[in-house]
């Protein structure tokens, strides 16, 4: 019998969004898949956990969640974790992403308890104009590209003022083989300089 798919209903993730019937060529179906992915990638290649939030009172952020920062390269169940608050705006376009959607996730911060990292997530790369009021953020500030169809995080920045809420965990890249095989790089987060081998959750307590 074959599958099929559902005419209306809710969803709360990636996969019961997929199950349903939809209008692939319209903006609202683009973005919400977006927020989605994003989601999933976050969570699998950062270790941040969130929940989509839509609706006239969310501020502008898209996700909200922790991000589950290690106290060591490896990390076991059991073992102490930081819980760093987190939200998420994400955009998909074809064009760069300029500095105006950086200070509307700016303005989302300042209602924000402190300390929170805000992720503006896009599906394209940042123009230089953008990357200058995430610089002299004073509040903790990322950058992330999304690669949704190798289903990675291509790109990852975080500002000073992120550092200093990020309990020792640092930013760094490898070096990948792309799907063209060309060389090309990739963000790896670490602990004293060592690459973090498993990445926290929710399973790990709380320090």
């Amino acid at each position: 019998m074959p599958y099929a798919r559902k005419s209306s209903g809710t969803h709360k993730d990636l996969e019961s969004f997929e199950e349903l019937d939809h209008n692939t060529d319209s903006a609202t179906y683009r973005g919400t898949l977006f927020e989605y992915q994003t989601q999933e990638i976050l969570k699998k290649h950062l270790g941040i956990y969130t929940q989509r939030f839509a609706g006239s009172n969310d501020l502008g952020v898209d996700l909200r969640g922790t991000w589950f920062l290690p106290l060591s390269s490896s990390p076991n169940p059991g073992d102490m974790v930081r819980h760093l608050k987190v939200i998420v705006q994400c955009k998909t376009m074809s064009s760069k992403i300029g500095p105006k959607f950086v200070r509307e996730l700016q303005g989302s911060l300042s209602y924000e308890s402190q300390p929170t990292m805000a992720i503006l997530a896009t599906s394209s790369e940042f123009t230089q104009q953008a990357l200058l009021p995430y610089a002299k953020s004073l509040w903790p500030m990322a950058l992330v590209v999304i690669d949704t169809k190798s289903q990675e995080c291509r790109k990852l920045m975080w500002n000073r003022a992120a550092e200093k809420v990020m309990h020792g965990v640092q930013l760094s890249t490898r070096w990948i083989l792309d799907e063209n095989g060309e060389m090309d790089t990739t963000p790896v987060l670490c602990f004293e300089g060592e690459v973090i081998k498993r990445l926290p959750g929710p399973y790990l307590r709380a320090g």
